[in-house]
């Protein structure tokens, strides 16, 4: 990256994440444009390679090497919880990446916390809880999506919405959801315009006033 050059928050975890479970920077780059990152904050292949360089050196993948089912720290039990979550990580894509034991582990914790929580959500999440926990972030905004339960029904995403809405003044800028929804394309359900019409960037769900109203295109 050139000196002075800040790669986004929610694009730099979004990044790292998925460069911690092996993947290349050119498949990153057909992952992030697949999910419409560009849109909204356009990164140049040259810029994800630098991410994924720096990420790997400062922070080895996980010291406890991949996870197998051989591997009696993660009980079967638990790999039961996260059955319908490992195809989605390891199916077609085996050969190229394999969930390190960290990141199983994290699968499992966070269905253990939200048993009915999609498959679809938990990677996200669990790679979220990840990168800030490795860097000593504050995950309260991740423990708001499984106590509110966005996924649940439209009435839950609105509440969701204006729940973080007015938790900015107590956690801050909830940056790392910015990061999470885009992943999960739960943006892409957004529509806050006043006449009605969807609006691709859904910021304004997140960073609008506590006191007003949250409008969703639900689907």
């Amino acid at each position: 990256m050139s000196r002075g050059k800040q790669v986004p928050y929610p694009v730099r975890n979004a990044i790292r994440a998925l460069a911690w479970e092996g993947v290349s920077a050119a498949e990153i780059e057909r992952e992030l444009g697949r999910k419409h990152w560009f849109g909204t904050y356009p990164v140049s292949l040259r810029t994800i390679q630098n991410v994924v360089k720096q990420a790997r050196q400062e922070e080895p993948p996980d010291p406890a090497g991949p996870w197998s089912l051989a591997d009696a720290s993660i009980p079967a039990d638990d790999v039961r919880l996260i059955r319908d979550v490992l195809p989605t990580i390891i199916g077609g894509d085996a050969g190229k990446s394999w969930p390190s034991r960290e990141y199983v582990q994290w699968l499992v914790r966070v269905r253990r916390a939200a048993p009915d929580i999609s498959s679809h959500w938990v990677p996200t999440l669990a790679s979220a809880y990840r990168v800030l926990a490795r860097d000593g972030k504050d995950t309260r905004y991740l423990d708001m999506v499984l106590v509110l339960r966005p996924w649940e029904s439209e009435n839950t995403l609105k509440s969701f919405y204006h729940a973080v809405r007015c938790a900015r003044r107590l956690l801050g800028p909830p940056d790392v959801l910015r990061w999470v929804l885009t992943d999960l394309e739960v943006f892409w359900l957004v529509d806050i315009d006043q006449d009605g019409a969807p609006i691709i960037d859904g910021d304004d769900v997140l960073y609008g006033p506590c006191n007003e109203r949250v409008r969703i295109a639900w689907s």
